[in-house]
């Protein structure tokens, strides 16, 4: 074996023990909904990427999201490489997003509606907690420049009213664009069995269809 494999074996195994790790000391997911303590976002599928659809109310003035689009409704995000996501996948984009640890972009759309009022989203009903930490979650995702704001980096996949910004983390194997969704919902209190489970989009919007709650409890 080269010294090269080696290396990406290594660094596999290593990105894996992390993957285990931060399953176990993640904090608990925030409590469902109930009734007088419920909002909705969604999940929609780009392609092969899953975002997640948040009102825009969740985000404080200061947010990156606000410095983008200061007038949205809703904003829906998403998480991926830097090169495949903007770029389009290609075998080799595809390999050297999976083989060791690169960076990452998020995908910011503006929309004009609430979540869920797409064809293609999937209402899901949270607990005003599981907003607040999702929006929190979703935030920290940013890096920012010297003055605190978010860096664009390109326009994006909606013409007119999406770009690509820097992101802070690394793209991985274990850490894919949809486990990365998937673990922002559950931290939000979706009932997400596995988030490291959905490697492809299909899964994770299927999942949220069947085990989440589409609307708000009603008052008993």
């Amino acid at each position: 074996m080269s010294n090269r494999a080696a290396a990406v074996l290594a660094g596999l195994a290593l990105a894996l023990l992390l993957a285990a790790a931060w399953a176990v000391l993640r904090p608990p997911a925030a409590p469902p909904p109930g009734p007088g303590d419920c909002e909705i976002v969604a999940v929609t599928r780009r392609a092969l990427h899953t975002e997640i659809v948040v009102p825009a109310s969740a985000f404080g003035p200061q947010s990156p999201l606000k410095a983008i689009y200061p007038g949205a409704q809703s904003y829906s995000i998403g998480w991926g490489d830097a090169t495949a996501f903007p770029g389009g996948l290609t075998v080799w984009t595809s390999i050297r997003a999976l083989a060791w640890p690169t960076a990452s972009v998020l995908h910011v759309v503006r929309l004009d509606g609430a979540p869920g009022e797409g064809g293609d989203a999937v209402p899901l009903a949270v607990s005003r907690e599981g907003l607040d930490r999702l929006a929190r979650e979703i935030e920290a995702a940013f890096a920012l420049d010297a003055a605190g704001e978010p860096v664009v980096t390109g326009p994006g996949r909606l013409s007119g009213r999406s770009v690509f910004a820097r992101a802070g983390s690394r793209y991985h194997l274990f850490r894919t664009c949809n486990v990365w969704t998937a673990d922002r919902l559950r931290a939000a209190g979706a009932p997400i069995a596995w988030p490291g489970a959905h490697l492809l989009p299909w899964t994770l919007t299927a999942e949220v269809a069947v085990r989440g709650q589409e609307a708000c409890p009603l008052d008993r």
